[in-house]
């Protein structure tokens, strides 16, 4: 049966053949209702079977329920831990590269200072050239001369 059947009004049966026809129709109606009651009827045990199993498996649905919620919260707290795990290691990059760069710069200032104390130690015992090589560079356009101590 669909919805989209018509019930008869019976006030507007006016002839035979009206009548005959929505006698046709209910009894096919009729046989369409006997044969959904049989089936019923026919399957009734087979359904209160099926029925009996789920309401068995009601408690342990319920358990399984209560431990996904379970799962789900230390799911969403372990989230939270590594995203403030992530944070703290981000942070710790940051300052390990800092202090690689600080270590770096210090590396060198100990080379310009060891530079330029040889560079006053050779300016004060044996002139310009020697300076110069003490720090393991000449600058360009200088020439070494040791008689002089100045560039010219």
């Amino acid at each position: 049966m669909g919805d989209e059947e018509q019930h008869v009004d019976p006030k507007r049966l006016t002839s035979l053949s009206d009548i005959k026809i929505a006698y046709d129709k209910l009894c096919q109606e009729e046989v369409a209702v006997a044969e959904r009651l049989e089936w019923s009827v026919g399957n009734r045990h087979h359904l209160e079977a099926r029925l009996s199993q789920l309401a068995r498996l009601v408690p342990t649905l319920q358990l399984v329920q209560a431990d996904a919620r379970q799962l789900e919260n230390t799911i969403s707290f372990t989230h939270q831990l590594a995203n403030n795990v992530s944070a703290k290691v981000r942070q710790l990059d940051l300052a390990k590269s800092r202090v690689v760069e600080t270590q770096a710069r210090v590396g060198d200032l100990l080379d310009l200072e060891g530079c330029s104390g040889g560079v006053a130690t050779a300016l004060a015992q044996e002139g310009e050239g020697s300076a110069y090589d003490e720090c393991g560079a000449k600058p360009s356009g200088i020439p070494h001369s040791k008689s002089s101590g100045r560039a010219p």
